[in-house]
Formats: C-alpha cells, sequence, structure tokens
C-alpha cells in the first residue's frame, strides 16, 4: 500500500527544505539505557547532525534534538555518519565526515554514552 505522511506514527521534521534531514540515519542505542536511539544527518546546505533519545513517539522538530552538531554551513557533513566507540571508553561516539570541507575532515563527539 501508500504510506503518506500524515499517517506516519512519527515525524521528525528538518528546518527546511534545504536541510534534507534524514539524508544520513543510524538507529541504535546511542546512550546504552536499552532503548533505540535515532541520529540524523542533515547534510544538504548546513551539514548537522541531530541525536533523538528513545523512545521516539509522536512528531518532532530537529531543533528539539537531545543531541545537536552543527556542521559550519556545508562541507557535505553528515551525508553519512557512523556510531562506534572509537575511543575505547565504554561509550558510543558519533563520527561525521565532512568531505568538502577544507580538503576534508572528519568530525566526532566522543562519549555520548550514560
Amino acid at each position: 500500500g501508500t504510506l503518506t505522511s500524515e499517517q506516519a506514527d512519527l515525524q521528525i521534521l528538518g528546518s527546511d527544505a534545504q536541510m534534507f534531514a534524514g539524508g544520513s540515519l543510524w538507529v541504535g542505542d546511542l546512550n546504552n539505557d536499552t532503548q533505540a536511539d535515532l541520529v540524523m544527518g542533515g547534510w544538504q546546505v548546513y551539514g548537522d547532525a541531530f541525536g533523538f533519545y528513545g523512545p521516539l513517539t509522536g512528531d518532532s522538530v530537529v531543533s528539539k534534538a537531545e543531541i545537536s552538531i552543527d556542521g559550519t554551513n556545508g562541507g557535505f557533513c553528515a551525508y553519512t555518519l557512523e556510531i562506534a566507540d572509537i575511543n575505547a571508553d565504554g561509550n558510543q561516539d558519533i563520527v561525521i565526515p565532512c568531505p568538502g570541507t577544507g580538503g576534508g575532515q572528519v568530525r566526532a563527539l566522543l562519549g555520548i554514552g550514560p
């Protein structure tokens, strides 16, 4: 069948049409509380990423995210993203590539855990 946005159980809206919110997604337990969390990129113009702790219910907007990472206006930041414990401290880290920024960069937000 066909599902319209009005029928969705949950919507998270970007700030505007140029954000491309949800262009990259990760779902998993970011803060080790056994609840599914969501991290999404809004890569097109802004390069921002947003994290929402679960359980997720109802509708929301990126401005209400529990985690907000400023992509410094572009550079294709958050076109993809990865969640892993890259510094081996037992907490998840958010890793965001920015291939179009100053010859390319990788940014990480370390220690997003309990």
